[in-house]
């Protein structure tokens, strides 16, 4: 790396570790319904999403690592099954890019292969059936592979990164594309808003 292009990593690697909260929604849309999520995604847990399906009341969840509940409109909380705090967290497209092991648990090296004309490393889940393929001309993920929570022994859901935002110096996807035994679901950014932790970026 040249002096300038390490200078705007440097400056990179500084927002992203005081990065303090994103707040984010997307629009989705696949063979059975259309939906909305909204997130707000803290560097200190929990997390809250809520889920807006057209004629029906919010669902509204929150996680803190692989832990999650339901919220009840006057606040009263139900822990979620295993299989739906999984659906719900791998939802939080911001936060995956920045930290996969918080989604996937530890992760290894299992390859490397060249793909459309890019070399990508895959990055094996050490305790679940799951695969995440970077691009390692940019280390940005190009696609998740991962069992089906509701049945991860016998189904694989595909997630690919179509293309992604840059807002306040950091990437977003933008377009996430998504294949399950139902079909395809499209997934696109609508507005994302990033806040930093002002002592950390002074430090």
């Amino acid at each position: 790396l040249d002096a300038l292009q390490a200078a705007i990593i440097r400056v990179k690697l500084k927002r992203l570790a005081a990065l303090a909260d994103v707040r984010a929604s997307y629009a989705c849309r696949g063979p059975v319904t259309r939906y909305r999520i909204e997130m707000e995604l803290p560097a200190a847990r929990p997390w809250r999403m809520r889920w807006l399906f057209p004629g029906q009341p919010a669902s509204e969840f929150e996680l803190d690592g692989q832990a999650g509940w339901s919220v009840a409109a006057d606040g009263q909380r139900t822990e979620l099954d295993p299989a739906t705090a999984d659906m719900a967290r791998s939802h939080a497209f911001p936060r995956l890019v920045q930290a996969p092991e918080e989604f996937l648990g530890p992760l290894e090296h299992a390859g490397a292969a060249r793909e459309e004309g890019r070399l990508l490393e895959t990055l094996g889940a050490v305790h679940r059936p799951a695969s995440l393929f970077l691009d390692t001309a940019t280390n940005l993920p190009v696609r998740l592979e991962l069992g089906d929570a509701n049945d991860p022994s016998t189904r694989v859901v595909r997630v690919r990164f179509e293309t992604w935002r840059e807002v306040e110096g950091l990437l977003v996807p933008e377009r996430v594309v998504a294949f399950d035994a139902y079909g395809e679901w499209v997934m696109e950014l609508a507005e994302v808003r990033f806040v930093f932790d002002a002592e950390a970026e002074q430090a």
